[in-house]
């Protein structure tokens, strides 16, 4: 089985955050599949190291692989994408509760966008080159990606 692991499960290993416990608990539950990330996770972990070469040394000590020839549907990540600037709204990265921020000088709705397009390629990469996807952020993958697998 290969698993996708994000960039947030990486990152609290190796900052050692609020999140490590959980972050090592699912590393461990799962240490007998294979774990894969793509470029854009790589590249989201690697303004944390001081240079390639670590983050590489890192890696291999978790036996996470960079998948370089990773297949993609472009379909997939696109439509995902497009749904979400559709339906996009403010939220309160604490609570979650949605608001409708307006400027207060013109009332015009202000428009944000809080994911990027490589969340997208993340979830797109995961649902084709893996069974399963290792998150903190699954209602974010459930919501654009349902039939992607989330472990926890």
């Amino acid at each position: 089985m290969f698993i996708t692991v994000d960039s947030n499960i990486m990152l609290s290993i190796f900052t050692k955050d609020s999140l490590y416990d959980a972050s090592s608990s699912l590393m461990d539950k799962y240490h007998t599949h294979d774990y894969i990330i793509n470029d854009c996770i790589y590249l989201e972990l690697g303004v944390h190291f001081t240079n390639l070469k670590t983050l590489n040394e890192a890696l291999d000590a978790l036996e996470v692989v960079i998948l370089k020839k990773a297949e993609i549907n472009y379909q997939i990540v696109l439509s995902a994408w497009t749904t979400y600037l559709r339906k996009r709204k403010f939220v309160c990265p604490s609570c979650k509760k949605s608001i409708n921020p307006v400027c207060p000088k013109c009332r015009q709705t202000l428009a944000y966008r809080q994911r990027i397009l490589a969340d997208f390629f993340i979830g797109g990469f995961a649902l084709v080159n893996s069974d399963a996807i290792m998150t903190f952020d699954p209602t974010y993958y459930k919501n654009y990606f349902p039939q992607l697998t989330i472990l926890d």
